[in-house]
């Protein structure tokens, strides 16, 4: 018998008519308002003037406000040119930093994100070659290259071996969900031994059984191990399509939003699925071309069979796979990896099952927007949405928004009590016979932190642009950069029990994870040469499939095959995601 939930939230949310905007600051802890009053980073006409342009998205620009701050009382009687004393940080927060003006710019320090190439912007003669800040013996907490994670290092040097760039933040894509509306729905699977269980029976999709009460033992969960984060929480792609059956049926709420106006934000889901199934040792392996990695094999009757993937879905196919060593000569065949095809077809099943908002398919409707339905309750304009389709920088883009903030000022209750967190991914496709694995996250942000080489010859800005980058990636600035914004940089640094304290527990699950993260390697001759054929983002395949934003405008409406697959389903845009030997060797010779 089913069972149907009638949910009464008394999160008392409403939402603002607050235009959204970048021109608020976060509030509080990761991403909290600058408790330092701007006495010292000020303007002076005896003082070294330092612009500075830092991408406001993502992380915002508190850090770099309080930084600078720190940095100009530090250096207040510090002369950088004959006749002046101290420096001003004249900070730009804008969201198109553009490296390819470089030559002519008046900036002297780039923060961006995804659109800057630190090898092609060294071999271009566009960056100031930083080594000397990468390799100083003095710096405290010692040697700044030796605390570089191995897999970035590659990627923030030039053909010469100089080091140009220094890791911004990372982030990875997937999805985020409200423990407390999960909670009040009781959406968890129960264990195989719990006793107070009942049967979900999803006539399309297989049955499932969840918890009855709070108190039911969960499942173990995707990492397969008891009484962890994600208890009860789907181990398998098949139970994760169970469960946005189960909220599409059983509750008041839609399953999942992305953004109508980015719809091409579902990409971020593909990379976090993607690496979740495929694993931490054969996401390393593709991109450190070694090791092998499992992919369809097309030689295969093209790779499909004609039985389907999951009960109840006849326009997902199970693939033909097989296993291949990686390397740099084979690095196209990372993009016919299996794990990449079950994501894409989960990202189909959710759209052909109507498990989206109606709100994905307003294109007025921003990112910020999806944020609201996933905590405004259904208040206001914004339909109720139990998960979030986004990167995990939301978080902290949704204070700067103003979302999280406005939630404050017309509830009175502070956001921080809302239970919003990462959703840990299924790391298996079936659910039976899966065992747990670890989540896979692979930083899909590519950010860095460059010096303009066209003041090579200002000794006093040269000097002044050195030694601000070097405050910033000091080991008490990290800590303090991590604090601020929740994120981590590519280095190894700790912090505190009481620094810790002090971040959203949203970000602190992903601090606990960084051993299991992913970087775009860099560090072999191949993905130097063809990271546009691999990125997630920009103008890589997945990002533009057949010159459409993503995969989603693909998986809306179509005709079906003979064999039941939709026509412009997962099985083509695995098809225009390919890369050929032939068109890999036009992009990489030994």
């Amino acid at each position: 018998m089913k069972k149907f939930i009638s949910l009464l939230l008394s999160l008392g949310m409403v939402v603002s008519m607050a235009a959204c905007g970048y021109d608020e600051e976060p509030d509080g802890p990761s991403g909290g308002n600058s408790e330092i009053e701007n006495i010292y980073n000020l303007p002076g006409k005896d003082k070294t003037e330092l612009k500075v342009i830092n991408f406001h998205g993502g992380v915002g620009s508190v850090w770099i406000d309080e930084a600078a701050e720190r940095f100009a009382q530090l250096k207040q009687n510090e002369s950088y040119a004959t006749g002046k004393k101290g420096i001003y940080i004249n900070i730009d927060k804008s969201m198109t930093p553009n490296t390819s003006q470089m030559a002519n710019s008046a900036y002297a320090l780039y923060f961006d994100e995804r659109f800057s190439d630190v090898n092609a912007l060294a071999q271009a003669g566009l960056l100031l070659p930083i080594t000397d800040i990468v390799k100083d013996q003095t710096r405290v907490g010692g040697v700044l290259e030796d605390k570089l994670f191995e897999q970035v290092k590659g990627s923030l040097k030039g053909n010469d071996g100089e080091y140009y760039g220094l890791p911004h933040y990372e982030f990875y894509g997937g999805m985020s969900y409200n423990r407390k509306v999960f909670d009040s729905a009781m959406a968890y699977f129960a264990a195989d031994e719990a006793t107070d269980k009942w049967e979900y029976p999803s006539t399309k999709y297989g049955s499932a059984y969840m918890v009855n009460d709070l108190n039911t033992k969960k499942s173990k969960g995707p990492d397969g191990e008891y009484d962890t984060e994600d208890d009860g929480l789907p181990c398998s792609l098949q139970e994760l399509i169970i469960l946005m059956d189960y909220f599409k049926t059983q509750t008041a709420y839609d399953p999942a939003i992305v953004s109508g106006q980015y719809q091409n934000y579902i990409n971020y889901t593909i990379a976090g699925l993607w690496s979740a199934l495929a694993g931490k040792e054969q996401m390393e392996n593709y991109y450190n071309c070694t090791g092998e990695i499992e992919v369809i094999d097309y030689e295969n009757n093209g790779g499909f069979s004609n039985e389907n993937l999951f009960p109840g879905i006849d326009y997902i196919k199970k693939p033909y796979t097989k296993k291949v060593t990686m390397t740099e000569s084979t690095g196209y065949l990372g993009n016919d990896m299996v794990a990449k095809y079950y994501a894409l077809a989960m990202l189909e099943i959710f759209e052909k099952e109507g498990f989206y908002s109606p709100d994905s398919y307003i294109p007025t409707r921003n990112h910020y927007d999806a944020h609201k339905n996933l905590y405004y309750d259904g208040a206001g304009q914004y339909e109720k949405a139990a998960m979030l389709l986004e990167a995990s920088y939301w978080y902290t883009e949704s204070r700067i928004n103003g979302g999280l903030n406005d939630y404050k000022i017309v509830t009175g209750k502070n956001p921080d009590n809302l239970d919003l967190r990462v959703m840990p991914l299924p790391t298996n496709c079936y659910t039976e016979g899966a065992t747990g694995k670890e989540d896979c996250l692979l930083d899909i942000a590519q950010t860095f932190a460059m010096i303009n080489g066209n003041i090579k010859n200002n000794e006093e800005l040269k000097r002044a642009a050195k030694e601000f980058l070097a405050f910033l990636y000091s080991e008490d600035e990290l800590q303090r950069f991590t604090v601020s914004t929740g994120m981590s940089r590519a280095i190894s640094y700790e912090l505190t029990k009481e620094q810790k304290e002090n971040i959203n527990p949203f970000y602190l699950e992903l601090l606990d994870k960084r051993d299991n993260v992913v970087y775009y390697s860099g560090s072999t001759k191949a993905f130097r040469l063809a990271k546009t054929s691999i990125r997630i983002e920009l103008d890589g395949p997945v990002l533009k499939p057949g010159g459409k934003e993503s995969p989603f405008g693909y998986f809306q409406g179509g005709t079906k095959n003979s064999n039941g697959t939709y026509a412009t389903g997962a099985q083509y845009v695995m098809g225009l995601l390919r890369i050929t030997a032939k068109e890999w060797g036009g992009i990489y010779t030994a």
